[in-house]
């Protein structure tokens, strides 16, 4: 399973960030909850021409 986010899922302070840099800690809580349970996510931005792979954190 994957989930897609969006500009919206993004915490306040980085809503600027460029797509290619949206990583697990940009997200805001409820998204990083989809994450943890889909285990992998995608960004996307302009109507789906940019994207980025985004994961959860790896498991130490």
């Amino acid at each position: 399973m994957k989930v897609e986010f969006d500009r919206e899922d993004l915490r306040p302070q980085h809503k600027d960030i460029p797509t290619s840099q949206v990583a697990f800690e940009h997200l805001n809580p409820e998204a990083q909850g989809a994450l943890l349970i889909a285990r992998r996510g995608v960004f996307y931005e302009n109507g789906r021409k940019s994207y980025n792979a985004v994961y959860p954190p790896k498991k130490k």
